[in-house]
């Protein structure tokens, strides 16, 4: 499940903050090992994902297949999403493999 548009567009707003201060920038908990949430995230700006060890070999294997353009194209969709289901459907419309872990 991913979250509501307006939590992506405060994280987003932040990101944007941070890297500007040329300051990386890192996410932890239940967000970051969301495989539907990850590519926006990636899109975002995120250089760090920390999650629980038996969920690293799942998100390496998906970041591999990632394509930084469309994380960055799919990380403005999301925000601009009236809903969380929308804010998924965009997910899944590039990334319909993700479909299992939304």
């Amino acid at each position: 499940r991913l979250t509501v548009p307006a939590v992506f567009t405060v994280i987003r707003d932040a990101v944007k903050v941070a890297l500007e201060a040329n300051k990386g920038v890192g996410i932890c908990g239940e967000m970051a090992s969301n495989l539907p949430s990850i590519p926006p995230l990636i899109g975002m700006g995120f250089g760090t994902l920390s999650m629980s060890q038996n969920q690293i070999p799942l998100v390496k294997h998906l970041i591999r297949k990632l394509d930084m353009q469309t994380c960055k194209e799919l990380a403005a969709a999301v925000v601009k999403s009236r809903t969380s289901e929308d804010a998924k459907n965009e997910v899944l419309k590039r990334y319909p493999e993700l479909a299992a872990g939304s």
